[in-house]
């Protein structure tokens, strides 16, 4: 009997995505879960890996999409808003005619993450991106 209680939670805890009635039979949390397969297995869930293209390499320094890659993996930001950055970022390539920093991501970032306005304001976005570029010094006559 034992042997079969222990098979079966097993094939709970092997399980990618385990019904929630199965979880609660057997007194684990979904998180509880996920944290068993992530670090006694080394399996980590929900993960989110992507292939840089060719176009994004030409836009992006390696620290700005590195730091991208970072936020992401850290759960610092969603998907959305990483897939959402980069479109932008995309958007803006004709436009800018430069390769993004980290700063300019950030700026972006912010504007995508914080604002969530839904609508896409280019103004707004370019005046973050070129007041970052150039330090401007107000001078007091």
């Amino acid at each position: 009997m034992a042997h079969n209680k222990f098979k079966k939670f097993m094939d709970i805890m092997m399980s990618d995505e385990p019904k929630s009635a199965d979880l609660q039979k057997i007194g684990i949390s979904a998180r509880e879960h996920q944290r068993f397969r992530k670090f006694l297995l080394g399996i980590e869930t929900n993960s989110y890996n992507r292939i840089i293209t060719n176009a994004e390499k030409e836009l992006f320094t390696a620290d700005a999409f590195r730091y991208l890659v970072k936020m992401v993996h850290q759960k610092a930001i969603a998907t959305e808003d990483f897939e959402n950055v980069i479109s932008i970022c995309m958007q803006l390539q004709d436009i800018l005619q430069i390769r993004l920093t980290k700063d300019n991501v950030d700026d972006i970032l912010n504007y995508v993450v914080f604002l969530k306005t839904g609508e896409l304001d280019i103004k707004m976005i370019l005046e973050a991106i070129f007041m970052g570029n150039n330090n401007y010094n107000k001078e007091i006559n």
